[in-house]
């Protein structure tokens, strides 16, 4: 009982310092802004323009960006007079600056010229509508007042798959809800993503219980139908260098394009503070976040939950080349320790100090840019390790490796992006002997999609015509050594070793999946996205009875 009355105290007295230093804050922070979200185009566009040269450093490892992050590189473009920029390219960077116009002091990037804009200024419409529908011709709400600055849009999103599949026919998807952001003075940014989802279909779906699906948090099963609802939502408070984030949101650490080994977005969004510190060549990320383990009476009873800190260093010592090393632990039973909440902190030392309980990984990742137009990129991914025995079936060789080469505008085509990439991840990687620290956020990996004990080859082409319509064409083989009902073979991470036994990769019933196919992608700016998307999916049915599938997807998103 004193136990729990100390641990209360502690609690408490946190969140009144906290609070308390809070009005601090306001009088010595300036340069609000707010996280951009991970699926952003804007992010590919600086991409491309690193690897072409015409950024140098830009520090695009460690996601999500500020929006004061993105128009510094925007502004730094718009300022060395479209150097080797395409049509498209140009297009594209008038219209990101167009959308970051509150962080790009150029003045005319905050023209109100767009076809929406238009519109609104009508004589048939402008005499009724509000003054702040469409007031910047590009956000539906846009309220100015005093030192607030408000910006919301709804969100719309519909999806239809049709597939030739064993499993399902036909697949909607529905989503609704709202998006605001803004400031307040030069204090605070602001951001939230609300969605309510609803999917029916030909598939099989649970009946009325609550459970969770992958890359999803909680989900409730209707019969013929499911819903879940997902939040994305953060304060900023930011000054020069230093950037404090709290609320609720999605991380992504590497250079993966397919897929990142350390910290990805493939799970659903999580409670966290993060500390950042950025200069010209040095990015630092500290992280602090609650995830939750998932069994399957989580949502009856058994609520376990686990914690997850992290720290990352991104540094350019040349302008052509990046190294990223990131530290993450898990650990159960206890909200936080003063030592994983310390930035400077070694974690694998302070794991053992712990007692050897919790999961701690290392990994290290590069971009080198030194040939123009291409980037060659890589990451080593230790979960643990013992040198002696590198290179064997030892399973306590629990690392990853994954390598790639972007390319843009391969043999002088403008506008075009090619992309190859490898992913290897050995058995039982990111799983742990105590089962509820292992690498996981509800069901889904924090790590790599594909999970232990598999690899993935990824490749792809993508042309953009304008700033509006571009397709791409993708091919993708994996390989994935599951477990059977007598042999643990590492591939479930949910399933550590249980004696000390050689664990050969892809092991176990081997699976092989092979999938290509293209999308075509037409965006209604400022407001919305149709896509028309065709895959074909055939694996080895002597192991596998994922079968052939043809699928067709269409989306509208506002």
């Amino acid at each position: 009982m004193l136990l729990v009355s100390m641990r209360s105290f502690v609690n408490i007295f946190f969140l009144l310092a906290f609070l308390l230093f809070l009005p601090l804050f306001a009088f010595v922070l300036e340069g609000q802004t707010v996280y951009v979200p991970l699926n952003h185009q804007v992010y590919d566009f600086l991409d491309r323009m690193e690897i072409k040269h015409v950024l140098p450093v830009v520090h695009n490892n460690t996601k999500p960006m500020t929006r004061l992050e993105i128009g510094e590189q925007l502004g730094r473009i718009l300022s060395s007079s479209g150097k080797a920029l395409s049509r498209t390219d140009q297009e594209l960077l008038h219209y990101f600056a167009f959308l970051f116009a509150e962080e790009i002091s150029t003045d005319s990037e905050k023209s109100d010229t767009s076809r929406w804009a238009t519109l609104r200024r009508h004589a048939c419409i402008d005499p009724w509508a509000p003054d702040l529908l469409y007031k910047n011709g590009r956000d539906f709400v846009h309220l100015s007042d005093g030192p607030l600055d408000l910006f919301i849009n709804p969100v719309f999103l519909r999806r239809y798959r049709f597939s030739a599949s064993d499993s399902a026919g036909f697949t909607g998807e529905a989503s609704n809800g709202l998006s605001i952001w803004g400031t307040l003075g030069d204090v605070l940014g602001f951001f939230s993503d609300v969605r309510d989802t609803k999917e029916w279909g030909d598939g099989d779906y649970p009946g009325e219980i609550n459970l969770t699906r992958p890359g999803l948090g909680f989900v409730r099963g209707g019969g013929d139908h499911l819903y879940h609802d997902e939040t994305v939502a953060s304060v900023v408070f930011s000054h020069k260098y230093l950037t404090l984030q709290l609320g609720k949101d999605e991380n992504r650490w590497g250079p993966g394009y397919r897929g990142q080994l350390t910290l990805s977005d493939a799970a659903t969004s999580y409670d966290q503070v993060k500390l950042q510190i950025r200069t010209s060549r040095i990015k630092f990320t500290s992280l602090l976040a609650w995830m939750k383990h998932y069994t399957a009476d989580f949502f009856y009873g058994t609520h376990q939950e686990k914690s997850f800190a992290a720290h990352r260093l991104e540094v350019s010592p040349w302008t052509w080349f990046d190294l990223g090393l990131s530290e993450t632990v898990v650990f159960s039973g206890r909200r936080w320790e003063i030592s994983y909440i310390t930035p400077v902190m070694f974690f694998r030392s302070a794991e053992h100090y712990h007692g050897d309980r919790d999961n701690a990984t290392i990994s290290v990742d590069w971009v080198v840019k030194a040939v123009s137009h291409m980037a060659f990129y890589g990451e080593w991914f230790i979960d643990d390790l013992k040198t002696s025995r590198l290179g064997s079936d030892f399973y306590g060789n629990k690392h990853a490796w994954l390598f790639g080469v972007r390319w843009a505008d391969p043999f002088g085509l403008d506008d075009v992006d090619f992309v190859a990439e490898y992913a290897r991840i050995r058995p039982y990687t990111y799983s742990h002997k105590f089962q509820s620290t292992n690498y996981t956020h509800y069901n889904t990996l924090l790590g790599h999609w594909s999970g232990p004990n598999s690899d993935d080859f990824f490749t792809c082409v993508k042309y953009r015509y304008s700033k509006r319509l571009s397709v791409s064409f993708f091919y993708e083989k994996r390989r994935h050594g599951q477990n059977t009902a007598s042999y643990n073979a590492g591939g479930d991470v949910a399933f550590p070793p249980t004696t000390p036994a050689d664990a050969r990769f892809l092991g176990g019933n081997l699976q092989r999946g092979n999938r290509m196919g293209g999308t075509l992608e037409y965006r209604l700016l400022p407001v919305g996205y149709m896509g028309l998307q065709y895959m074909r999916d055939w694996n080895n049915r002597a192991v596998s009875e994922a079968g052939s599938c043809l699928q067709l997807s269409f989306s509208l998103n506002y």
